[in-house]
């Protein structure tokens, strides 16, 4: 990989013509840089060689002509593909983005700061408990958005297609239940081909009497079928991805 910036790996030397820097690179490991100033700069790591690309699209502001259009983006590619083997199609992408961006920039202090409100209490102030707050995991819960409410009381969760609230801290084995019902919606999506008819039999078929159960018999809900349906699914999916 090939970028006309300066890395910050010790030099292999000077070299003067483009062409001869070019073959160096291609036959390097983690290829180079060369510009006139410095000639040719070899990278000790794929992250260096990342870290130089960056910082060309930065001064040349060209982020556009990329394929993932930010250095946020990039850097999710960049770890997606060290942690899995393989570059993230669309909706991997999009959750790992969201939650990297939550995790690194302003939206995570809005949030935090703007959000944090006492539904029940006139003029709440940001000591209140948020009422999001994302704890989400891409590696841990993949394809899932995970989000902590003081909505719900402690030990309470809801799944909607791809989205997860839970009351404030959730214990792993009710996130993993919780889990178990976004498993629901994509074997449902995958029985139909379609992702929105999915998630219509799901809103339907599960959403609405695991709603029903919990408010008329709050006792034996964790024995309703739409229950018991997302333990099996949270089971077998994490004794598999957890190993």
């Amino acid at each position: 990989m090939l970028f006309g910036e300066h890395g910050r790996s010790i030099s292999w030397g000077f070299i003067s013509n483009p062409v001869d820097a070019i073959n160096s690179g291609l036959n390097s490991k983690y290829g180079g840089s060369w510009n006139r100033r410095y000639g040719y700069t070899s990278f000790n790591s794929d992250r260096e060689a990342l870290d130089a690309g960056m910082n060309y699209q930065d001064r040349h502001d060209s982020w556009n002509n990329t394929e993932y259009k930010s250095r946020g983006g990039s850097i999710v590619a960049f770890n997606f593909n060290k942690e899995n083997g393989k570059m993230p199609n669309s909706i991997q992408f999009g959750l790992a983005l969201f939650e990297f961006d939550y995790n690194n920039n302003e939206y995570s202090r809005w949030a935090t700061n703007t959000l944090a409100i006492c539904p029940t209490c006139p003029g709440g102030s940001s000591t209140d408990p948020p009422l999001f707050n994302y704890i989400g995991n891409q590696s841990k819960y993949p394809g899932t958005l995970i989000f902590e409410t003081s909505l719900l009381n402690r030990g309470q969760g809801m799944t909607l297609p791809l989205v997860i609230f839970v009351g404030p801290k959730a214990s792993s084995s009710l996130i993993k239940h919780e889990y178990g019902h976004t498993l629901q919606y994509m074997q449902l999506s995958l029985l139909n081909l379609n992702p929105i008819t999915g998630a219509g039999y799901y809103l339907l078929g599960i959403g609405i009497p695991s709603l029903w159960s919990a408010g008329t018999d709050p006792a034996q809900h964790s024995n309703f079928w739409t229950e018991k349906w997302a333990d099996y699914n949270s089971d077998w999916f994490f004794e598999w991805w957890d190993k």
